[in-house]
């Protein structure tokens, strides 16, 4: 995984939680500290997202009803 090398400072305790759940999970102790950083910030994006958004409730679910009738109705064809 490319990226920017960044360093941090961690208690014992919670590397070796870092180092457990890497063993664990088959991932390196970068993809797990990246993954934890990723839940922790993902719902404030969402909030964000959501503030920004231009769509009544209504129209945001005729969209998403739209959807799905055309992807049955795909599945259905084939």
């Amino acid at each position: 995984m490319a990226g920017t090398p960044v360093r941090v400072e961690l208690s014992d305790d919670v590397a070796d939680v870092v180092r457990r759940e890497a063993s664990r999970t088959g991932r390196s102790e970068t993809e797990v500290v990246e993954l934890a950083v990723k839940r922790l910030v993902a719902p404030s994006i969402l909030d964000r997202l959501w503030d920004r958004a231009e769509l009544t409730e209504d129209e945001a679910m005729a969209i998403a009803v739209e959807e799905v009738n055309s992807a049955r109705a795909e599945r259905n064809a084939s």
